[in-house]
């Protein structure tokens, strides 16, 4: 019903389902790694992030990639 008064109020359908994904940090989420009940929680919030997270990661490969701006992220997601 949200969506058909937006859609009423605004003339334009308001986004579907995202799941867990956000709108701004890309990747946002929490992540399984090797061995028995480990985890990894990471949200990136803008370049500078990715670039602090390659460093802290050693793989400077992930610089040079279509993964180092938002909108590569975002479509790797």
């Amino acid at each position: 019903i949200a969506m058909l008064g937006e859609f009423f109020a605004n003339g334009v359908l308001a986004p579907g389902p995202r799941g867990n994904r956000d709108l701004h940090l890309v990747p946002n989420g929490i992540y399984r790694c090797a061995g028995d009940d480990e985890w990894l929680a990471i949200s990136i919030r803008d370049d500078s992030d990715w670039e602090r997270f390659v460093a802290a990661t050693g793989v400077p490969a992930l610089a040079a990639s279509s993964l180092a701006t938002a909108a590569g992220r975002r479509a790797a997601e």
